[in-house]
């Protein structure tokens, strides 16, 4: 059983920085307890993109995403 959802039993780490264009990013690193600027989270991998998101992360490469734009 433990084989047939890899997704669901590998377990990601993300790191999460607050966005280079936003003005303020230390009241992002407050509000979200980062550490030197990042938010590290364990979570199954399953579950990252809904994560991603649900907060509306800029996955692009280059941080070109304006707005609630999603993450592909």
């Amino acid at each position: 059983m433990r084989d047939q959802d890899i997704q669901w039993t590998r377990i990601v780490e993300l790191e999460l920085v607050a966005h280079p264009d936003q003005p303020r990013p230390e009241i992002t690193e407050m509000d979200y307890g980062m550490r030197d600027g990042v938010l590290r989270m364990k979570l199954r991998a399953a579950t990252a993109g809904y994560l991603l998101r649900k907060w509306s992360v800029d996955c692009s490469p280059d941080h070109s995403l304006r707005g609630h734009a999603p993450c592909q």
